[in-house]
């Protein structure tokens, strides 16, 4: 599974709209349904991951987490 929050700057310094890692994970968390959504789970090889699209006149960072969802015992 994977959860990914994107933002928006200008000319690549000026912040606009920052991503971050907490919302990231909350979609990650938000896409989880059926029968893991129910008897709950765990994250196993978590992996954070941050990127960047360079543009002319303008940026979009993005933060990525990507996990494997066990359901527990």
């Amino acid at each position: 599974m994977q959860g990914e929050s994107a933002g928006f700057t200008l000319f690549g310094f000026i912040g606009v709209i920052h991503p971050t890692y907490g919302q990231a994970l909350a979609r990650l968390h938000g896409g989880v349904t059926g029968d893991l959504a129910e008897k709950g789970y765990e994250l196993k090889n978590v992996q954070r991951e941050s990127t960047k699209s360079n543009y002319l006149l303008y940026s979009i960072p993005r933060k990525t987490i990507t996990a494997e969802l066990v359901p527990r015992k």
